[in-house]
């Protein structure tokens, strides 16, 4: 007889979660699959004592069973596939998360039975094959066969597992619309209503924008000028542009000299650029192009890294009038942004606490058959992308050490680098945590008042040990919490990478007391 892990409550005929009316709108369309996927997959909820896990797990002809979900069994080769397919989205998952991502699923899908939703499945195995067909005729059958063998998995089981995924996503989305997100329209978020004062204020806060010339140009570029195809050297290239501005000043026409000599992509459009506000251009082009002051004026010969130019200019626009109507159009989109965010952190929440619900009221039971699950299921339902090592805390004066180890010229690491240090500021100048951001290029720790030229010998041994292939960025937190790159940089969630550096900072610091 396998005991449970704790004892759970009676709670049969109460339902996850209460059901909204559905209004007349479908808010399925403002649902996007992802969020879906995504959620699922990182939601994950602490597990009463876990320390109690069983020296012996059952098996059958399908394997060994690592948890069973109100006695639906969950097997260890279907959390090595499945933690090999989320590791396509999630570089960084681990066998828990896939574990719990199944558990989540499992439950959603019993919840979606009850509520009698069904999909086309005749319709699914379509729309599969369909985009199977699309696949092999843009990858050649055999290289695809190739890519799955090293997945240990045949071309018909990833068909197989795809439908079966494509039609378990479909179930639990209208699960979803169906009670927790029915009655929530993307309309109920947004104001529709723009003033004048509304578009004037856009206007005044973005007037460099706005402040837009039409202008023409005739490039004569040299053999060391950037993107230059042409073997001419400066002194030639000089000579020609003297002859082009010679011409111009005797009444030549410029579209026509443009066409005849110009060099660059627009010379067969008689040099027109279009409209362009300041910052779209090389800066020295950019001053002499809006130095222009009247329709049909041509500046002097202006040199920048691209070779020899020379500037007309077609057309001013400054005016606000000139710009009511696209003002208008841009405020509408950012609202539509902004209402989308706040509707889907709703959903987040809302999906959060249906789960949590769904969990509490199931039979969830868990067996040891490997180490890594047993020992390392997460019990912080915010901590999913950071692996963990054992070992005591490193600390300084007392205090946990926090670590970011980027450079300056790492694209990765500047979407993360604000994030992390608003955070670790903070905790800093509450005096709970000693915090580090090494630049490994420059040698600078960017927390300090000062600028350092190297990085300890002490740094670069942690920065090692935690990162056998010196990639970056990589985080060591209180030598415990560690990860190589970042976790949400794929979703463009600063939000989500904000919370989990405060629960393990958090984590640490309890521990630490």
């Amino acid at each position: 007889m396998v005991k449970k892990i704790s004892k759970k409550t009676n709670k049969a005929k109460k339902q996850p979660a209460k059901k909204v009316k559905k209004q007349e709108k479908d808010s399925g369309k403002y649902i996007i699959t992802a969020l879906v996927i995504v959620l699922i997959g990182i939601i994950l909820f602490a597990i009463a004592n876990i320390d109690m896990i069983f020296p012996k797990q059952p098996t059958n002809d399908k394997g060994v069973v690592v948890a069973t979900v109100n006695d639906i069994p969950i097997y260890e080769n279907e959390i090595d596939k499945k933690q090999s397919y989320l590791q396509a989205q999630f570089p960084t998952a681990t066998k828990e998360f896939a574990l719990n991502h199944t558990i989540n699923q499992l439950l959603l899908l019993e919840e979606a039975k009850k509520n009698k939703i069904y999909v086309d499945e005749d319709e699914i195995v379509k729309g599969v094959d369909k985009w199977l067909k699309d696949v092999v005729s843009q990858v050649p059958k055999e290289q695809l066969d190739a890519m799955l063998t090293k997945q240990n998995i045949t071309f018909e089981e990833f068909r197989n597992d795809t439908i079966k995924n494509y039609h378990d996503e479909l179930m639990i989305f209208d699960l979803f619309n169906k009670t927790i997100f029915a009655g929530m329209d993307i309309s109920n978020y947004v104001d529709t209503e723009i003033t004048d004062e509304d578009l004037r204020n856009f206007y005044d806060e973005n007037i460099d924008a706005f402040n837009r010339i039409n202008a023409s140009h005739i490039l004569v570029c040299y053999n060391e000028s950037l993107k230059c195809n042409s073997n001419r050297t400066k002194d030639e290239a000089l000579k020609i542009i003297n002859e082009v501005s010679d011409k111009l000043h005797n009444n030549g026409n410029f579209e026509e000299l443009a066409k005849e000599y110009s060099d660059g992509p627009s010379g067969v459009n008689g040099g027109n650029l279009g409209y362009f506000a300041k910052g779209q251009m090389t800066k020295k082009f950019e001053d002499a192009a809006f130095a222009l002051k009247y329709p049909n004026q041509i500046s002097d010969i202006v040199e920048t890294e691209f070779g020899y130019h020379i500037i007309k200019l077609n057309d001013k626009k400054s005016d606000f009038d000139d710009y009511k109507t696209e003002i208008a159009m841009q405020i509408q989109v950012a609202r539509q942004k902004e209402a989308e965010a706040k509707m889907k952190k709703e959903q987040e929440i809302l999906l959060t606490e249906y789960i949590k619900e769904l969990r509490d009221n199931a039979d969830i039971r868990y067996y040891s058959a490997d180490p890594t699950i047993s020992k390392g299921i997460v019990q912080n339902p915010l901590i999913q992308t950071f692996n963990k090592k054992e070992g005591d805390i490193c600390t300084e004066e007392g205090k946990p050490v926090i670590r970011l180890y980027s450079t300056t010229t790492c694209p990765h690491c500047r979407w993360i680098s604000d994030t992390y240090d608003s955070v670790v500021k903070e905790y800093v100048s509450s005096g709970k945590i000693i915090a580090h951001h090494w630049e490994l290029d420059t040698g600078d720790d960017t927390l300090t008042s000062t600028v350092e030229t190297f990085v300890p010998e002490d740094e670069k041994t942690v920065f090692s040990e935690f990162n056998s292939r010196n990639s970056i960025p990589t985080f060591v937190f209180g030598c415990q919490y560690y990860r190589v790159g970042n976790g949400y940089e794929a979703d463009k969630d600063l939000l989500a990478e904000e919370r989990e550096f405060r629960a393990i900072i958090d984590k640490l610091i309890a521990e630490n007391e």
